[in-house]
């Protein structure tokens, strides 16, 4: 499994230092279900998503959806669970980190770097 370093650089906020993706079907559709904390990573990467559901997830989290160019086009702050995010149609990937990252700095449009660690 790949894990990623997450940022804004030119904001420099650091959204996750130890990032791992979800790229099969079986872990985009469970993603973060069942975790009740943030302990062996910072986040999830979840590819290709353009909308998520929180269903039997025990936290809220922040989820930021990416477009092809990783410019961020929809923020939800926090998600609790039980919901499901309507259909982002710019986007490509959503990542889910915990809300005890502050994200209030964080717009629409900004670019995010996608460093790959392994």
């Amino acid at each position: 499994m790949k894990t990623f370093r997450v940022i804004v650089k030119k904001k420099n906020i650091i959204l996750g230092e130890k990032v791992v993706e979800a790229t099969s079907f079986i872990k985009r559709l469970c993603g973060l279900m069942f975790q009740s904390s943030f302990t062996k990573f910072d986040g999830m990467m979840i590819a290709p998503c353009n909308s998520i559901h929180t269903f039997f997830m025990k936290m809220p989290i922040h989820a930021i959806f990416l477009d092809k160019y990783n410019r961020i086009v929809k923020i939800y702050e926090y998600l609790v669970p039980w919901r499901i995010t309507r259909i982002i149609f710019k986007a490509e990937k959503v990542l889910e980190i915990s809300t005890q990252k502050n994200i209030s700095n964080l717009k629409e449009g900004d670019l995010v770097e996608v460093i790959c660690l392994s």
